[in-house]
């Protein structure tokens, strides 16, 4: 089942979290603990860690944009499969 990776709490930020850069791109396979970006807020860059397993479907976030706690970053699941409900 596809699931979605999100932007996590970085400190006390809540919000206007900048995708700084990705390190994969769709097609590629992660482990949870794989670090996947860079995330950057108002003091810090942070790496971005995987907390799913499985193959990247799509990158939602793009590089260089804002986003809140919680927003979809990218979907990770098995190839082929369908994720037009997330």
């Amino acid at each position: 089942m596809a699931e979605k990776l999100t932007m996590p709490k970085v400190g006390m930020m809540e919000s206007d979290i900048v995708l700084a850069e990705w390190l994969v791109k769709e097609g590629d396979v992660i482990s949870v603990g794989d670090i996947v970006g860079e995330i950057e807020s108002e003091k810090t860059t942070t790496q971005l860690e995987a907390f799913v397993s499985g193959t990247i479907l799509k990158i939602v976030g793009k590089e260089g944009e804002s986003y809140s706690i919680g927003d979809t970053l990218a979907i990770v699941g098995n190839p082929g499969e369908d994720i037009s409900s997330l």
